[in-house]
């Protein structure tokens, strides 16, 4: 598909004139709404709008277009944000468990779902332009507030997502790969991000993009005796990658053997189950 991609300016433009986005704001008196409350009412009034547009940009075969694709990922931002906030939160206070956040969890993945959804039909725009479309639309939305934190959350989820598409190009060159799919929400939220079919055994994975965050995972997994997913490692680097999602030639074929290697080692220790 093309580089281009619609402009922050020209979807909200879009939203603010929506039934939805106007619906939110009826009746509400702006004026006598705190600083919090009016970003809240406006992140209700964008995602109530956004959501709509998406909706009316799909098809009845269920095919979103371009816009309706950012549509659906400028409605999940603020809660992005709020959920990361209140998990960050937690995990420096030493409070975090994942079982009491899931629903916090969940508007995460949902914002990762929206944003792999704009990066499988856009495959040849440069991450730097989709990190700016999100950190513009962000600015424009709610302010600076907060503007700096955003963008440091989604260069990082941007990275994930990053090394999951590497990672399926690398089990692409693997002969032993009939099928692989991304999680559903369900399994998402038990930390699962990809199941892959291989020699007919399916094999839940957790791709991580640091090779020490995978064995801290695993180790954490090991000592309650859990392989309902494994965390593995892409085994890339910033470096592998063009300025879009796709990996350098030679790359994919590289990692292929060793990545073959460990998936029979996970069939071995019982991280797999009959297809």
């Amino acid at each position: 598909m093309s580089k281009e991609i619609p402009t922050p300016l020209s979807l909200l433009n879009q939203i603010a004139r929506s039934d939805g986005y106007v619906g939110e704001l009826a009746g509400v008196k702006v004026d006598s709404l705190n600083a919090d409350e009016r970003v809240a009412l406006r992140a209700r009034a964008i995602g109530r709008g956004a959501t709509a547009l998406a909706v009316e940009h799909t098809t009845d075969s269920g095919y979103v277009d371009t816009e309706g694709q950012f549509y659906s990922l400028i409605s999940t931002l603020q809660p992005f944000l709020e959920a990361n906030k209140s998990i960050d939160q937690a995990v420096n206070d030493g409070t975090y468990a994942r079982n009491n956040y899931l629903e916090e969890v969940g508007k995460t993945i949902d914002f990762n779902t929206a944003l792999r959804t704009v990066i499988d039909h856009n495959f040849q725009l440069p991450r730097t332009n989709l990190q700016h479309f999100l950190e513009s639309t962000f600015i424009t939305s709610y302010g600076s507030k907060d503007s700096e934190y955003f963008a440091q959350l989604v260069k990082r989820h941007l990275t994930g997502m990053m090394h999951e598409v590497g990672f399926e190009q690398i089990i692409n060159e693997i002969e032993g790969v009939t099928d692989y799919r991304t999680a559903t929400k369900e399994e998402d939220l038990q930390g699962i991000d990809m199941i892959v079919t291989y020699n007919g055994r399916e094999i839940p994975l957790d791709i991580k993009s640091n090779k020490d965050r995978a064995e801290a995972v695993n180790a954490a997994r090991s000592a309650y005796r859990d392989r309902s997913t494994y965390a593995i490692w892409s085994g890339l680097r910033s470096d592998s990658f063009t300025d879009t999602f796709a990996l350098k030639n030679g790359i994919a074929q590289q990692r292929a053997t060793v990545v073959e290697d460990q998936f029979n080692y996970l069939i071995e220790a019982g991280y797999s189950r009959a297809a």
